[in-house]
């Protein structure tokens, strides 16, 4: 195996002479496709069932980084990403949902299991005016996510049907139909909007939450905020347990 010589580390210094006197080497294969050997010295004798966890740790480390260089550094690499932006820049622009800005994220439906796929086929994080929402391809379906938007975790949009959904996310079939999830996830946000400063208790289509729930961003709160002031509905902004507040009560969309 040829030796190759590592580039200087950040600072400038040089690498240093490695001793190979004492040096036990441990190496793994995957599939004839990689092997990667770590030399190793310690004072101590190398206790295989108790060091192995953390060496097999390191070398599963540098194979997955290996893996996703290897794919970034692919020639087609590049157009299918291209590609995949586009699709979804268009989906957002034929919904009529305005996509601030696009982040590529690994696909996180294949993940770690396969860091190679993550970057082949990434899915995005698109920053619209309700908040973030994840979207990429899952197989055949696009995973639509809005934890991360004004609708919240608890938010599931039961108009799906048979088609797999639950609270936070839902899967659409291709574009045409994701253009459509979009569109009733503004919509359903905009009703919350409406709601917001209100001085009516939420009516039809929200429930009351009990006192052993948590409330979360995407629910609304109906009470005085701050104190001495009438009383009105409050979107929710972060977590908090309905047992400590006593100014009010929490709804939840339905």
């Amino acid at each position: 195996m040829p030796k190759e010589e590592l580039p200087r580390p950040p600072n400038g210094s040089p690498c240093p002479e490695v001793d190979d006197r004492g040096m036990r080497e441990v190496s793994a294969e995957w599939g004839g496709e990689f092997g990667i050997s770590i030399r190793l010295r310690m004072p101590r004798e190398f206790e295989a069932a108790l060091d192995s966890e953390y060496v097999y740790d390191a070398l599963e480390t540098l194979k997955m980084g290996i893996q996703r260089v290897t794919a970034q550094l692919n020639p087609g690499m590049c157009k299918l990403n291209a590609e995949l932006e586009q699709g979804i820049r268009k989906l957002f622009s034929d919904a009529g949902v305005q996509a601030i800005y696009l982040e590529r994220i690994p696909n996180q439906y294949v993940g770690p299991r396969s860091p190679a796929a993550a970057i082949r086929s990434p899915w995005f994080l698109v920053t619209t005016p309700i908040g973030h929402i994840e979207i990429g391809w899952r197989k055949r379906v696009l995973h639509i996510g809005w934890e991360r938007t004004k609708l919240g975790k608890n938010f599931d949009l039961v108009s799906r049907g048979e088609v797999t959904h639950g609270p936070g996310s839902c899967h659409a079939w291709g574009y045409e139909d994701a253009a459509k999830v979009l569109r009733e996830l503004f919509a359903e946000a905009d009703k919350i909007d409406e709601l917001i400063g209100q001085e009516t208790v939420p009516g039809d289509g929200w429930r009351q939450l009990e006192r052993s729930e948590t409330a979360h961003p995407g629910d609304v709160f109906f009470g005085c905020s701050p104190a001495n002031t009438p009383a009105r509905v409050h979107p929710v902004l972060e977590a908090v347990r309905v047992r400590d507040s006593y100014r009010g009560v929490y709804f939840r969309k339905l």
